[in-house]
């Protein structure tokens, strides 16, 4: 959680997040990929700023990754 400037709807998997990180450069260190369902979540992927801390909050409906 933390360190989102951007939500993106378009991405429909967590490779698709991970490569929209890529292409924004130095701006994007990390992505959330929120699938469809997921109880109390906005879906979609989330591009963060920063490495944020690991969560102990579990989202099994959840990928995340770091560039």
């Amino acid at each position: 959680p933390g360190s989102t400037y951007a939500i993106l709807t378009s991405p429909t998997n967590h490779s698709a997040c991970c490569a929209m990180c890529q292409m924004e450069g130095v701006k994007c260190r990390a992505w959330t990929f929120i699938r469809h369902g997921a109880p109390g979540k906005q879906s979609g992927c989330a591009l963060k700023n920063q490495i944020p801390s690991i969560s102990n909050i579990p989202c099994v409906a959840c990928t995340s990754g770091i560039k």
